[in-house]
């Protein structure tokens, strides 16, 4: 939704554009094994427990958005009257 007009915004284009300057990365991050960084990082430490740290975060902000998402599509639901 455009926050100036708030119109829906329809173009591809734009959508993808939006999507890779905002959560492609928190994205892209999460789905990273955290079996993987922990042998990645596993004589490291301090420094591994802060990378899986960072991770958890990111992975928690996916779960949020996730959650922003689903209240969206319930709006979505009571305006159009979908069953």
């Amino acid at each position: 939704q455009d926050p100036e007009s708030g119109h829906y915004i329809l173009s591809r284009k734009h959508i993808s554009m939006r999507y890779l300057k905002g959560w492609f990365i928190i994205d892209l991050v999460s789905t990273i094994p955290f079996d993987l960084v922990l042998l990645l990082f596993e004589g490291s430490g301090i420094q591994g427990l802060k990378v899986l740290r960072i991770l958890r975060i990111l992975k928690l902000a996916k779960l949020l958005r996730m959650l922003r998402t689903g209240r969206f599509l319930d709006k979505l639901e009571a305006e159009f009257r979908v069953d």
